[in-house]
């Protein structure tokens, strides 16, 4: 017997019981932008527009007020540098900032290599803003903005900087730079909640769907659907622990390949067309098909099965 019979063999058996058809809406994504996989340069762009009082979201400088009381509730390390900025007469006290008027704030990208900077010419202060999503600081990165921004505005104007961590992977970096303070998406989800019930209809579908896409920064597998089946894929592994095993043993004849790990891309780009040029037969291509079909299944399985204890 091949391995692609006995592969198709387990995973048709499979399919007619209910603890595995439980789990096939692992299988599936259901938003469409969970495809987009989208860069920082597009959250900055969002960004850039949100921020921008003048923008056709007619919010004015809602999102800058969001961000800026954000900060110090993020966190005691946030709120303790604030103050103490403040103190030193190096940023803008809260009731000051409240009272100021922020229809000036001129909004660009990559200004000094910086993603996105807020420059406020009537009430003189600067916000540098660094986007990180899935990406982490690099070596001396804030040493250079700062020093970007000391050269050209830090002799007449106040500035802080703000590192947007989407993935909560800087979370045990210090932040050892004077003037940057950290926080994550939640303020921008909370102020995209809020301004919806404020907005003009038209821009209440593109609120909303910076929201979805800020939904997605975070790993699909926290997804309520996902955490819901967790349990049930951890019993799952536990209970076919064996023909799991077997299961990662199986390969594809031509190319040789694991058929677990086969997803659409590789399945089109490459062994669909290699077994059709070598007349594979059907079991091949059927081997494939349900190897896409349960990619995301089986490697949710595979990962489980392989973090088991030792006996």
């Amino acid at each position: 017997m091949s391995d692609a019979v006995r592969f198709n063999q387990i995973i048709e058996t499979w399919r007619q019981q209910k603890d595995f058809q439980d789990l096939l809406p692992y299988n599936q994504y259901r938003h469409w932008l969970d495809y987009q996989r989208l860069h920082e340069h597009n959250f900055q762009n969002m960004l850039f527009w949100l921020l921008n009082p003048r923008e056709g979201h007619q919010l004015g400088d809602f999102f800058v007020r969001a961000l800026l009381d954000a900060l110090p509730a993020f966190s005691p390390a946030n709120k303790t540098a604030l103050e103490g900025w403040i103190e030193e007469e190096s940023w803008i006290a809260p009731e000051t900032l409240q009272a100021m008027n922020l229809h000036s704030l001129c909004v660009a990208t990559e200004a000094g290599r910086i993603d996105l900077v807020l420059v406020d010419p009537v009430n003189r202060f600067v916000i540098a803003i660094e986007r990180k999503d899935q990406h982490v600081l690099t070596k001396d990165q804030l040493k250079r903005h700062t020093d970007w921004i000391e050269e050209h505005y830090g002799q007449h104007y106040y500035w802080l900087g703000v590192v947007c961590d989407s993935r909560h992977q800087l979370r045990q970096q210090p932040f050892t730079d004077s003037n940057w303070l950290h926080i994550d998406d939640q303020w921008l989800i909370t102020a995209l909640d809020q301004a919806v019930s404020r907005a003009q209809p038209h821009v209440q579908d593109q609120l909303l769907n910076i929201r979805s896409r800020l939904g997605l920064i975070e790993s699909w597998e926290n997804d309520p659907v996902f955490v819901a089946l967790k349990p049930k894929l951890a019993e799952f592994a536990a209970t076919h622990s064996g023909l799991i095993d077997e299961l990662l043993s199986l390969k594809l004849t031509a190319p040789e390949v694991p058929l677990v790990g086969i997803d659409a891309q590789w399945a089109v780009k490459h062994l669909l067309p290699a077994l059709a040029k070598s007349n594979a037969e059907d079991e091949q291509v059927k081997a494939v098909l349900h190897a896409v079909e349960h990619f995301e299944l089986l490697y949710a399985l595979r990962d489980l099965h392989k973090r088991r204890p030792a006996r």
